[in-house]
């Protein structure tokens, strides 16, 4: 929007807006449910971008040109080497047309054109257009010679020469800066712009005004061919095409060179090669690999590919030249999913070719390696709990980050495993858990929620083992108690203990939350912080010595102990921990028993209680 251009709300009772210096309106106090619908009023709004920008290209410079725009005082014109941004404003003119002559032969620019009006209000950017300013070649040709006779093989043919001027260009001495030359033959009966031998030519020399080019050629097959030249000063995005006539057109000869390729003394092609075969596949790539050729001569394979995705059956055209003795190679231009069958022949120093190889098929997809996860979790772990992987792949974990959707299978004590299929050399996280994130695995010296990684490799067989611990879990756990589970006795006066797998909040450690025979026993409870952060610890000290029950009357037994023997009727002292609000546990209860006796106690004292 125009800087100063006025609107009105025809919704709110004609309040009125001004477009603020940053091309903005602010309305204030809108009520929730309600709107506002703004028409314009007075002021500028922002010229229309200029329609039609074209670029004509010459040799250092590009002239620009685009249709006017009404009420536009002034236009700015920007370039950047990218395509769709970066660009910097490079001048402002009054009139619709701008010639460029910063620039440098052979390189791609970028330019946009916006509008200003008298306001100094400027326009949105317009269409994009490129350009290459480039030298324009008047004259070329192949120079020498009308005609060769060659006999087919590795050796190349003597050279082909060719001549170009440029006029003011090539008459300075030496080659001339971004000037490409290549020769070329095919078939007498198609024209040149079909044609695929194409070789580099160099430089030669300066003659007069010209600048000469060489070239040799390496044909493969017997016969009678055509030979032109062909010349580009846009990095071969054009080409012009040459004969001993001078220029002509890319779909036609006047006076081409002959060339006459006659057979070697060797015709018996090699044997063809066996075994092709694919040996590893990718996303991004099908590797293969084939048994040699035994053959004195034998100088390269070709290897070609087909598939749906190129339109082609087999054998489809040839992908890649591989020297002997090399009998692998890896296919890096594929499509992610597409379907590839891949052949192989073999060629001599001649150029005999042998017969197809047998054919090879691969999908351009992911391997997927098949993963088995072997986990030590720590000896508190509660038996009855499952332990759970969580990862970042659905279709791996079952769900994206999951605390519950892969279950374990229990392989040993303390010891977990599964197996999975998991694709290739692609990056996974996880961690384990126990059915949830309040129960999730706090690894190593590790505090907080890192995520283990794994990145599977094929190996040998496509199978992988990853071992892991997990050396504690975020909600706390018991790992010792005092007195010890079976506890027959215990001094009376001191205090009963349960060690915890990790610290717990201080201030949630009360006499509300650590009970003895719930509640029944008073007395008073300590803390002891962590020990390098490891495990923490509650105290109930009684306050009053803690009994079990004492025997209770009853009718004679007439077992081993013979009549008037009792036996302890109930279980003894139990502590309970409820873990109170701020732990992740929860209201979750830990309880410590001590075992009852295995004979009635004594009537009277002693040093300790038996329990």
């Amino acid at each position: 929007l125009g800087a100063g251009a006025v609107f009105t709300d025809v919704l709110s009772g004609g309040a009125v807006y001004t477009v603020s210096a940053s091309g903005r309106i602010t309305l204030p106090n809108l009520a929730p449910m309600s709107g506002a619908l703004l028409v314009y009023a007075d002021g500028d709004i922002l010229p229309p971008a200029p329609p039609v920008l074209t670029a004509t290209e010459g040799a250092g410079q590009v002239v620009l040109t685009w249709s006017p725009v009404t009420d536009a005082v002034a236009y700015t014109v920007y370039r950047s080497l990218l395509s769709g941004g970066g660009y910097t404003a490079i001048a402002t003119v009054s009139t619709a047309a701008y010639t460029d002559t910063a620039v440098a032969n052979g390189t791609t620019y970028y330019y946009v054109v916006t509008a200003l009006d008298g306001a100094g209000n400027e326009s949105r950017p317009s269409g994009e257009v490129a350009a290459m300013p480039h030298h324009r070649i008047g004259w070329a040709n192949l120079q020498w010679p009308p005609q060769m006779t060659h006999t087919i093989g590795l050796t190349p043919t003597d050279s082909f020469y060719g001549q170009v001027w440029i006029d003011g260009v090539t008459n300075q001495r030496g080659a001339t800066p971004g000037l490409l030359a290549q020769v070329g033959f095919g078939p007498t009966d198609t024209p040149p712009v079909s044609w695929t031998g194409w070789t580099d030519a160099v430089f030669n020399t300066d003659v007069d005004n010209n600048d000469e080019f060489r070239a040799r050629l390496v044909p493969e097959y017997t016969g009678t061919f055509h030979v032109v030249y062909r010349y580009s000063t846009t990095g071969g995005r054009d080409w012009v095409y040459a004969d001993r006539s001078g220029l002509i057109s890319p779909t036609g000869v006047v006076s081409p060179a002959v060339l006459y390729v006659l057979p070697s003394a060797d015709t018996t092609p090699p044997a063809a090669p066996q075994n092709l075969r694919v040996t590893r596949w990718g996303a991004d790539h099908i590797a293969l690999a084939w048994d040699p050729v035994a053959a004195a001569d034998l100088y390269a394979y070709d290897l070609y590919r087909a598939g749906p995705c190129e339109g082609s059956l087999p054998p489809g055209a040839v992908l890649a030249r591989v020297l002997s003795p090399t009998t692998v190679y890896t296919d890096t231009a594929v499509q992610t999913g597409c379907l590839y069958t891949y052949t192989v022949r073999a060629l001599d120093t001649s150029f005999n070719r042998s017969g197809f190889s047998s054919e090879a098929s691969a999908r351009a997809v992911a391997r997927w390696v098949t993963v088995t996860f072997v986990v030590t979790v720590p000896a508190f772990t509660p038996p009855e709990d499952t332990v759970y992987i969580a990862g970042d792949r659905a279709d791996v974990f079952g769900a994206s980050w999951s605390p519950s959707a892969r279950p374990l299978t229990r392989a040993g004590e303390n010891r977990w495993t599964i197996t999975l299929r998991m694709p290739e050399d692609e990056r996974r996280e996880y961690k384990y858990t126990r059915g949830s994130w309040d129960r999730v695995e706090k690894w190593g010296a590790i505090v907080g929620f890192a995520n283990r990684v794994v990145t599977p490799t094929w190996g040998a067989d496509g199978t992988m083992t990853v071992e892991d611990v997990v050396h504690n879990w975020r909600d706390p756990l018991v790992v010792a108690v005092s007195p010890p589970p079976g506890a027959t006795a215990f001094h009376p006066a001191g205090p009963i203990t349960a060690t915890f797998s990790r610290a717990l909040a201080p201030a949630t450690v009360t006499t509300q939350t650590v009970r003895v025979n719930d509640g029944a026993v008073t007395g008073t409870v300590g803390y002891i912080s962590p020990t390098a952060g490891l495990s923490a610890t509650v105290l109930f000290t009684p306050g009053r010595p803690a009994e079990p029950p004492r025997p209770l009357p009853g009718p004679a037994d007439d077992g081993p102990e013979g009549r008037g023997g009792r036996r302890a009727a109930a279980a003894g002292v139990r502590l309970g921990v409820r873990l109170a609000a701020g732990l992740p546990a929860g209201g979750d209860e830990e309880q410590i028993g001590l075992t009852p006796p295995p004979d009635p106690l004594p009537e009277g004292g002693g040093g300790g209680v038996r329990a």
